[in-house]
Formats: structure tokens, sequence, C-alpha cells
């Protein structure tokens, strides 16, 4: 299974060969984005996130986490793209990068709209899913979290997959927790979190 580690990162590096051209030919970027997450940052496949959307802000702490080494950073094999078949991992690649080359990077993705992924998901779970996102999940995520400038990260609509590896991270203590989140989670339990997943996934 491909990691998001991995499938950020070959679109980071791809998007640094594109170099200083980026700013008078826009679509290069889109090229290199598309190599792994998809034209503007959306694709298909259901283990690599859609991220065309996401906030300025967002990408950016992103980037800060992985270079600190403070999220899960596998060695993992690049999927397609110029570096296809040779390995890295997210934290290599953040570290690599200077602020001018993160701030390009973010904000182009930033200026994406972001897609909405189709799948399955179970109504009735769904429905359980509302009232528990709307008590524990919307004073950050604003607006059922469709709005990116609250720097919280895009949900609805966004790959089971992804929102449910994200899951296990928090538990686990992998993926850093802000002080309310930490709150609000550990107050959900394994039913409840699945029905906000499934409610999540019917924003399709």
């Amino acid at each position: 299974m491909k990691s998001m580690n991995a499938l950020f990162a070959c679109t980071v590096a791809q998007l640094l060969i594109a170099g200083s051209t980026w700013a008078a030919e826009p679509g290069k970027m889109t090229e290199a984005c598309a190599g792994c997450h998809g034209p503007n940052g959306a694709n298909t496949d259901v283990s690599v996130p859609n991220i065309g959307g996401y906030s300025k802000a967002y990408l950016l702490s992103t980037l800060e986490g992985f270079a600190a080494q403070k999220r899960p950073c596998p060695e993992a094999t690049y999927a397609s793209g110029s570096k296809k078949g040779t390995k890295s991992d997210m934290c290599q690649i953040a570290k690599a990068l200077d602020k001018a080359d993160a701030d390009q990077i973010a904000g182009y993705l930033a200026a994406q709209p972001f897609v909405r992924t189709k799948q399955k998901f179970d109504p009735a779970l769904a429905e359980k899913g509302k009232p528990i996102f709307d008590k524990s999940c919307t004073k950050c995520h604003s607006v059922e979290g469709e709005i990116s400038n609250d720097d919280a990260g895009i949900l609805p609509g966004q790959k089971t997959e992804y929102i449910t590896r994200q899951i296990a991270e928090f538990a686990g203590g992998t993926r850093p927790i802000s002080k309310n989140m930490k709150t609000r989670f550990e107050k959900l339990n394994k039913a409840e979190l699945e029905e906000i997943v499934q409610y999540l996934a019917s924003f399709n």
C-alpha cells in the first residue's frame, strides 16, 4: 500500500525539478503534482489523499512536521514520475526544502479546488456520525470541515482510507495532536470514530 508520506514526497520532489520556471509556466506545477496526486492535487487512487485546496498554512505546517520528524516517515518507493523506482521518505524531502520552496509549493496547492471523492459509505453509520462530528469537530473544522482556511484540514469527501490512517496515528501517538483536539478525540470510542468516518465519506 502506498503511504501518504512517500506520495507527498514524490510530489514535492517533482515540484522541485520544475524549478524557477514555475512562475512563468504555472502548468509545470500541475504536471509535477499529477505524478502522485493527480491534476491539481486530485486523484482517484483510494490510498492517495486529495490535497488541492488545503490551506497554505496547513500545508506549510505539514511540511514543518515532516521536517522535524514529528510524523511517521517510513521509507517508500516512488510510484511514478522522474524518480519512479527510487526510495526516499517525507522527512528527508521536507528537510531539503528552504522556506521559499515550501512557500511556493504550499501556495500552488492551496490555490487549487478541493475535489471530493466519490466513495462507498454506510448510510446508517453516516447518520449517526453527523451529530457526533457536529459536537466534537466543528469548533476547528468549520462548516463541517469544508472551509480550507480554517487551517485544520478539509475532511468531508476526503479518502476514507487516509482519514482512517490519520486516526490510527493520532490514537497511537505517532502524529502530533493539539491539546484541544486531544481532549475531544479521547472522549470518542472506536464505534463513534467509525461513524464519523462514514459521515465524512458521505460527502461525494
